[in-house]
């Protein structure tokens, strides 16, 4: 059962990245590029031509950094690497269903959760491109790494991969139960940018955002993603770490298990290929 699921998650990752070097294009980097790009140029703007460069005392002790530029920077590449991952499993049903074979797919023995864990891992390996790509850019506007811990860096980028993948169950089962993909992708991608720090310190949010915050398992993987480059002084990564672990078991196990149900639901009434 094991070397079954193992061999899916190869298949599906091959596949998948296969299918995405067939149709790859540089159009398509360039528009996947193009809100955090705006987001960096619109912050350069603000920073250094409307408000002179200065950086008010509360915002340096919120961040633990004197540097907006860089704040904002690891904030926007953190951001293209969630769209581009969580969002190509979180689809997965919906064009399972617009090409016609969901029913196919979900008459075969295999372990769906392998399924998508394959088409996670390409997806992953392909936001790698937006993800460095973000990081070249915004050195232009200023971005600086002022201490690099490895251990912590990638630890953000895996633990944070988890959790999305949990994060793609739970839209999948929306996608499912609603039809549609447009809306949950760009619903929730808000939710992301404004709840979970990407432009704008938690600290400094109303304490009801910040209570959600600390339910959004994004919150604690950019705060360790920004400490591992910043070099974020006070920083105690015991409790994010822990943090990020946990919510993406509970992510995951909802997500699943919503999938699984809404699945024989559908299959009770007939209705999986049901426009």
């Amino acid at each position: 059962m094991v070397f079954h699921s193992i061999r899916v998650v190869v298949a599906a990752a091959k596949f998948n990245l296969i299918m995405t070097m067939r149709f790859f294009s540089g159009t398509a980097i360039a528009l996947r590029l193009f809100a955090p790009i705006m987001t960096l140029g619109s912050a350069w703007v603000l920073f250094n031509l409307v408000y002179k460069g200065f950086l008010s005392p509360e915002f340096e002790s919120a961040v633990g950094t004197s540097s907006y530029l860089s704040f904002i920077t690891v904030g926007n590449a953190f951001y293209v690497f969630v769209f581009a991952a969580a969002f190509v499993v979180g689809r997965v049903m919906f064009w399972e269903r617009a090409t016609g074979t969901i029913e196919a797919a979900f008459m075969t023995p295999m372990n769906r959760l392998a399924y998508m864990a394959g088409i996670m891992i390409a997806a992953s390996l392909n936001s790698l491109i937006d993800f460095i790509a973000i990081f070249l850019i915004g050195t232009l506007f200023g971005f600086q790494v002022t201490s690099f811990n490895s251990l912590l860096f990638f630890s953000s980028v895996l633990l944070t991969a988890v959790a999305l993948f949990g994060v793609g169950l739970i839209t999948n089962a929306i996608t499912l139960t609603f039809r549609d993909r447009t809306n949950t992708a760009n619903t929730l991608m808000i939710l992301f940018m404004v709840f979970s720090g990407l432009v704008c310190p938690i600290e400094l949010m109303p304490h009801w955002a910040q209570a959600i915050s600390k339910a959004l398992p994004l919150t604690y993987g950019l705060r360790i993603m920004r400490a591992s480059l910043l070099g974020v002084e006070a920083f105690d990564p015991i409790y994010d770490v822990a943090a990020l672990c946990i919510l993406g078991i509970i992510y995951i196990g909802i997500g699943a298990f919503a999938l699984k149900l809404i699945e024989r639901n559908l299959k009770k009434k007939a209705l999986l290929s049901v426009l």
